[in-house]
């Protein structure tokens, strides 16, 4: 019966003649029927690449993974420190020609059985239709959309304007924080809209303080139908309350459809980025000590 050995590398040197160094030769040695077979270097190698996986390659691939799993647990450490938290009290007011509607989250009027949103749905004055919807999370802060339609021609500008604002207190950012007020839509013929936003840091509801006002009004109007601005400014001081108040105003001077989503986000001040740069840094390197120790 045919005997097999497991098939060995070994390495030899020595001097080829007149005294110089000679390099080390690989050679794969084969025992078959007794006899040992002595392969060529090159095909040596190939058998022994052929046989087992390149130890140094996976070892890259295993501490490129490491690492790419010490910078994904790092960020996570630093993203739920640095997430904006809220206890909310919100409301949704709507006002049109001598009728004003305030709606709080989860009572009369309010359609969203959710908590932190409010919805509305029905007529304001001269505005026959009226799906709005308000919205407190944390990207963006607080959010407030609707579509909105005029049914009677030349009734919906000045004292008939429709008047959207939405409020939302108990705010709070690990950061110092500056804010961006942004909105866009589309506005029927005839149709054209303003809006604000405030960032109040006494933390009332509806509060419009004037030092508060989120970068400049922003004002558009059909043409074009199509619209979308924004705008920067206000502070916040780092885990400090504040609230937030959107004011759209819609007027008309034809019957149409017209609809917005508006939105309010805080930003961290440039000093507050360079602190969440070292804090990234820091929990990184915390983070590669103790899994190398584990």
């Amino acid at each position: 019966m045919r005997s097999f050995s497991t098939p060995r590398i070994v390495f030899e040197s020595g001097n080829f003649g007149c005294g110089t160094p000679r390099r080390r030769l690989l050679e794969k040695l084969q025992v078959v029927n007794k006899q040992v077979v002595a392969v060529p270097m090159p095909i040596g190698l190939g058998i022994a690449a052929l046989q087992r996986p390149d130890k140094n390659r996976r070892r890259t691939n295993q501490n490129s993974m490491r690492h790419k799993l010490y910078i994904l647990a790092a960020l996570a450490i630093v993203l739920a420190a640095y997430t904006p938290t809220a206890s909310a009290t919100l409301q949704l007011t709507l006002s049109s020609g001598g009728t004003t509607l305030a709606i709080d989250d989860n009572m009369a009027g309010d359609a969203n059985a959710a908590v932190g949103q409010i919805t509305f749905i029905g007529a304001v004055g001269n505005w026959n239709l009226n799906v709005s919807t308000g919205t407190v999370g944390q990207n963006p802060l607080i959010d407030l959309n609707s579509v909105d339609t005029l049914g009677s021609t030349g009734s919906g500008s000045g004292a008939n304007a429709l008047n959207l604002q939405f409020s939302s207190t108990g705010y709070s950012v690990p950061f110092n924080a500056s804010f961006v007020s942004s909105i866009g839509g589309t506005l029927a013929a005839g149709h054209s809209l303003s809006y604000q936003g405030w960032v109040d840091t006494s933390d009332t509801l509806n509060g419009m303080p004037a030092g508060g006002l989120i970068g400049s009004p922003l004002t558009f109007s059909n043409p074009p139908a199509a619209f979308a601005g924004g705008t920067a400014g206000g502070f916040a001081a780092a885990n400090s309350s504040f609230s937030l108040t959107q004011l759209v105003t819609l007027s008309g001077t034809s019957t149409g459809t017209s609809s917005f989503d508006a939105q309010i986000d805080a930003i961290p001040e440039p000093a507050s980025v360079t602190l969440l740069g070292g804090v990234l840094l820091a929990a990184f390197g915390i983070l590669r000590r103790k899994m190398r120790h584990a």
